[in-house]
Formats: structure tokens, sequence, C-alpha cells
């Protein structure tokens, strides 16, 4: 089954060049993006089936991230799902709260995508070959 690619991002250039590289590392998820929290939680809450990788910032135009987190977090078949925090923010009590919701990744702002497409293909997902 191949798995959906979530991204929570306000920055649409940053949204656009992500599809870039995905495109130019084969990969071609089911892409959903929501530029506001309230939009990813409630997608979350309608979604059944959480076969998904979440990229997410935490610096948004409507809530905190970790709000965003602890929302998704407390919905049924979403304690595992793969989170990875895109942030400029290096605050110590907001990355401790992170890891204290089962994230495992960081990634600081600026990102080399590159880096991000090799931390989500490290991950054990499964993303369709983009087709030729």
């Amino acid at each position: 089954m191949s798995t959906k690619l979530v991204v929570l991002e306000d920055d649409v250039a940053s949204v656009m060049l992500l599809k870039r590289y995905l495109k130019r590392a084969a990969w071609e998820p089911e892409f959903v993006h929501f530029e506001y929290g309230t939009d990813a939680v409630d997608y979350f809450k309608a979604e059944a089936d959480s076969n998904a990788v979440f990229l997410m910032d935490l610096n948004l135009p409507d809530m905190h991230g970790t709000d965003v987190l602890k929302a998704v977090r407390g919905l049924p078949g979403y304690k595992e799902m793969p989170v990875v925090v895109l942030t400029t923010s290096n605050l110590e009590h907001e990355k401790k709260t992170c890891l204290e919701l089962g994230v495992e990744h960081f990634l600081e702002k600026p990102y080399d995508f590159e880096d991000l497409i090799e931390l989500v293909g490290s991950m054990d997902v499964t993303f369709s070959p983009a087709e030729s």
C-alpha cells in the first residue's frame, strides 16, 4: 500500500519545491497539503486511513504546530504515524513537547530538500514510483 504524504506548511513556495524534489526522487505519493493547522486536524479526524507520513511546520498562522500534533496524536490510529517537524524554532520546550508526542525527526529551516528526501526515504514507508 502506498503511503500518503501530508504536508502542513504555510510557505507555498517551499511546498512547490518539495513537490519538485519528490518528482526528482521518482516518488509520486498521494500529496495532501494544508496551510492551516485546523484544516490538517479536520483532515485527520475525517480520514480513516492512517497510512501517512506527516511533514509539519510548527509556526502556523492559526495555531501552534505542537497543538496540531497533540490533536492528531489523540485520534485513533495516529499515535505511531511518522512525523517530521520542519521548523525555524530551536526552542528546547517545543522540541521536548514534540519528542513526548512521538516525533523522532526534526529538520531546521532552511533545510536541504535532498536531506528531507533522504530522511523520508529511510523510513519504513512506500511511495508509488513516478510514472514516466
